[in-house]
């Protein structure tokens, strides 16, 4: 008898527009660090844009003030009045107003004079504004460098204008990144550990020590200390690589960070001394070859990345499989073949296997990234859809790959030691992006996204898979 799915210990959401890009579990087994990219309407930069409107309602309302004051204020023609309250100060003998009482020095004294030619030039100047409003609004430059100048980011106002549809304030959509600390026990964030504003965060990668991370922010890398956040040092691109960092990784010893631009330049980073190197990129791995279409991928922990390229003979076409080979960050040269993978394929976060489909409907090829030999092939018993092999996921080094089920809601436990698919994990979701396990293979953690109209909700979904692993039949496989 087959065990139904396994329902989730927790279903966690935070406010907001909260996508959550990145998540890496603590050693600690009850935490886990989460990067938040949150929306919000930057105000500043609502500012810059209204300027024009800005200006022209500064001017207008002291015009309109200045033409008010004119109009009831009304004066005796070469008679003195008190400048505070207008009163009439006629055959007075104190030196204080009887009105307001203020002093009634040279200053304070005002003499009647005529209002024509002041009432004239106010409302002719109220007419200039709302002419030079009314031909220079879609005219006059609104956004440029000064938009950004400053970050006042507003997640609430951002809030409101998406679920009014004000499409005006999207226009001015900015990010709120925040790297935090999540219980896993009740999925409340119990610290924040970095925080930036108007940045697209990058990966998030935990030192093998356990006891420090590292995070990518555009161009920059910084090195923080889990335990109190503070900074430890940085890495920042030369202005000759003006390319954002997407991939990063650590070696084992957590003496040097690699990370590759989007252009595919490597560059380590020495935390010793501080100092950085351009490592290698495409045109290095070229060989004097002619140019080919190519992937680099780093693998986690290790001074090792993952080279693809058109078989020889495919210039010009784009493959379903790549010739995949690892190359050598320190030696910079390559060390073995992996064969023909697809370049949808994903690794471990521990940098131990490599998991990539093959076929439609997709088997999954295991790949030993140590030895770079082919492990096994978890064949789905069900039938998947197109595309469906871009969605699965990988777990822990040691045991699991985590596979998106038949159902959307589902996930799909396969356990490397049996050769035998473990047991189903299920939520209340519409679509899986990454899951993470334990290493001991205790707690499944994976985000997820629901879909409710226009609105995407981003999740963090826990599951209890002791129990699952406990009370399964390893001699009977999961069938669909």
């Amino acid at each position: 008898m087959v065990a139904p799915p396994l329902p989730p210990t927790g279903v966690f959401t935070y406010p907001g527009d909260t996508n959550i890009q990145d998540i890496v579990l603590l050693p600690d087994g009850s935490h886990l660090l989460a990067v938040f990219r949150i929306g919000s309407v930057n105000l500043w930069s609502v500012l810059v844009y209204g300027w024009i409107e800005i200006v022209a309602t500064v001017a207008v309302g002291i015009l309109v003030v200045a033409l008010l004051r004119l109009l009831h204020r009304r004066r005796v023609i070469g008679q003195p009045h008190c400048r505070r309250c207008n009163y009439l100060l006629v055959n007075l003998g104190a030196d204080v107003c009887p009105e307001c009482g203020i002093e009634l020095t040279s200053r304070n004294r005002v003499v009647g004079r005529p209002r024509r030619l002041r009432v004239a030039v106010t409302v002719g100047l109220l007419v200039a504004v709302f002419a030079g409003y009314a031909t220079g609004y879609r005219r006059l430059a609104r956004q440029g460098s000064v938009s950004t100048w400053c970050q006042w980011l507003s997640p609430g106002l951002y809030d409101y204008a998406l679920r009014h549809r004000q499409s005006w304030l999207l226009d001015h959509k900015s990010w709120r990144c925040r790297v935090v600390e999540i219980d896993l026990a009740d999925g409340s964030v119990t610290r924040t550990l970095v925080s930036r504003d108007g940045i697209w965060p990058g990966p998030l990668v935990l030192h093998p020590d356990g006891r420090s991370f590292f995070f990518s922010q555009g161009d920059v890398i910084t090195h923080h200390d889990l335990a109190n956040g503070r900074r430890l040092g940085a890495f920042r691109l030369d202005e000759s690589s003006p390319r954002r960092l997407h991939r990063l990784t650590v070696d084992a010893p957590g003496e040097t960070v690699y990370a590759m631009t989007m252009d595919n330049v490597v560059w380590a980073w020495h935390l010793a001394d501080g100092t950085r190197e351009r490592v290698l990129d495409v045109v290095d791995l070229t060989g004097g070859r002619e140019r080919q279409f190519r992937f680099l991928r780093l693998i986690p922990y290790h001074d090792r990345l993952i080279c693809q390229e058109q078989p020889t003979g495919s210039i010009g076409v784009n493959p379903q499989l790549l010739d995949s080979t690892v190359w050598d960050l320190t030696t910079r040269t390559p060390v073995g073949s992996l064969g023909p993978i697809a370049s949808s394929f994903l690794m471990s976060s521990g940098g131990r296997w490599l998991v990539g489909p093959r076929g439609s409907p997709p088997v999954f090829d295991v790949w030993d990234l140590e030895t770079r030999t082919l492990r096994e092939t978890i064949r789905p018993s069900w039938g998947q859809g197109p595309g469906v092999s871009r969605r699965f996921m990988l777990g822990a080094d040691n045991r699991f790959v985590v596979l998106p089920g038949p159902a959307a809601n589902e996930l799909h436990l396969w356990d490397l030691d049996t050769s035998t698919w473990a047991g189903v994990c299920a939520a209340p979701v519409t679509s899986w992006m990454r899951a993470r396990l334990e290493t001991d293979g205790s707690r499944l953690v994976a985000v997820a996204k629901t879909l409710a109209g226009p609105t995407i909700t981003d999740k963090i979904v826990t599951w209890d898979i002791s129990t699952l692993l406990r009370d399964r039949d390893p001699a009977e496989p999961l069938p669909p």
